[in-house]
C-alpha cells in the first residue's frame, strides 16, 4: 500500500469514526434524563417500531424492482434483450457495488458487463447504462 492510499484509508476511518461519535452523541442527548446512553440505544433496539421498518423496506425493495425495469424497458427500446429476472439480479449485485465500493461507478460497469454478455454490443449497453443513470438523476434533482 502506498503512502497516498494508506492516508486517505486513515482519512476515511477518521471521518466514519467522528460521524459515529456524532450520531452516539445525538442519540444521547436525545434520550430521557437520568438514563446513559448504552440504556437509551437498548430501547431504541428493544422496542422497534415495525410498520415503519416494514414500509421503509418495501419502499427500498420496490425501488430496486423499478429501477431493473426502467433498465430493461431501456434494453428493449433499443433492441437489446433482457430477462427482468437477469436484470434485477444485475441490477441488484449493480447496486450492492455501488454502495460498498468506493467511487460510485463500479456497480454500473458491472451492470454494462453483465448486459453486454447478453446483448453482445459494448457501446449500445455502455450509452445505455449512461443514460439510466442521467435519468435516476434527474429524478432526484425533480423532487
Amino acid at each position: 500500500m502506498t503512502a497516498r492510499r494508506g492516508a486517505l484509508l486513515a482519512l476515511r476511518l477518521v471521518v466514519a469514526l467522528a460521524l459515529l461519535g456524532l450520531a452516539f452523541r445525538m442519540a444521547a442527548a436525545s434520550a430521557p434524563p437520568g438514563t446513559g446512553l448504552v440504556a437509551a440505544l437498548r430501547s431504541a433496539w428493544v422496542r422497534p417500531a415495525l410498520l415503519p421498518w416494514a414500509a421503509a423496506l418495501a419502499c427500498f425493495g420496490a425501488s430496486f424492482a423499478v429501477g431493473a425495469l426502467r433498465f430493461r424497458l431501456l434494453l428493449r427500446a433499443a433492441g437489446l434483450a433482457g430477462r427482468y429476472a437477469a436484470v434485477l439480479r444485475a441490477y441488484l449485485v449493480a447496486s450492492f457495488f455501488n454502495l460498498v465500493l468506493p467511487g460510485m461507478i463500479l456497480g454500473d460497469v458491472y451492470r454494462l458487463d453483465d448486459a453486454r454478455r447478453d446483448a453482445g454490443s459494448t457501446a449500445a449497453v455502455a450509452g445505455l447504462v449512461a443514460l439510466e443513470r442521467l435519468l435516476g438523476m434527474s429524478a432526484l434533482g425533480a423532487m
